[in-house]
């Protein structure tokens, strides 16, 4: 394989959301999130810090081996919540345009990409991994951190969020439900998951623990990631 298919669904919707973010007002970045204590601002910082950890991936030598596999790096990330948290804060505190910022990391990731085959493994924070599998994660975080985006600024929440991403986050969770039990059936337009059939937007945000069950057939049903 000379290059990465999953490079084209995540330059999509961190591209989809620069344009988003650009089109903020100022006041629009002191509204609060549904991640407390992160207000949009810290969210855009660390989706901005989503993209550049690529970035970071791909500029460093290859790995001669890898150390996690994509159903653990969830399970891993929950290790290192807080201190990512806690990055935000600060990074949001620099004196900088995150519309610009998070573009310059678009046009950066869309040249860093070319050519980079999904098999190359590349180390990051939670440990070796294969730029696929990384790639997914940023399709993850660009989408679920789109819909938290949305619902902070009261937008519609398809608008902040690219349909190819969409369901390369809706397939990884689906994965892992299916390691947890809860299996469900992906297609372009809904998700069917415990004789339920979803949005894939509506799956995706029960799956990662952002919206209520929508049916009580999924009631009690952890989420998927957090």
């Amino acid at each position: 394989m000379s290059g990465s298919v999953l490079r084209d669904p995540v330059l999509a919707q961190f591209s989809l959301l620069a344009e988003r973010v650009a089109a903020l007002a100022p006041v629009d970045y002191e509204l609060p999130t549904r991640l407390p204590p992160w207000t949009v601002r810290e969210l855009v910082a660390h989706v901005t810090r989503n993209l550049t950890a690529l970035l970071r991936a791909l500029d460093r030598p290859e790995p001669a081996g890898r150390s996690v596999e994509l159903r653990d790096y969830y399970d891993k990330s929950a290790e290192v919540a807080g201190a990512v948290r806690e990055r935000a804060l600060a990074d949001a505190r620099a004196e900088v345009s995150w519309a610009g910022e998070l573009r310059a990391a678009v046009d950066a990731a869309r040249a860093a990409l070319a050519g980079e085959p999904d098999e190359r493994l590349v180390a990051v924070r939670l440990g070796s991994v294969s730029l696929g599998d990384f790639l997914i994660t940023r399709c993850v975080e660009g989408v679920v951190h789109g819909l938290d985006l949305a619902a902070a600024v009261r937008a519609a929440p398809h608008s902040w969020v690219d349909p190819a991403a969409a369901l390369v986050c809706a397939g990884h969770l689906a994965g892992r439900g299916a390691r947890d039990g809860t299996p469900a059936e992906v297609t372009e337009r809904a998700v069917h998951v415990g004789g339920v059939t979803l949005p894939v937007l509506d799956y995706i945000g029960w799956a990662a623990g952002r919206l209520p069950a929508p049916d009580p057939a999924l009631a009690g049903i952890a989420p998927l990631i957090h």
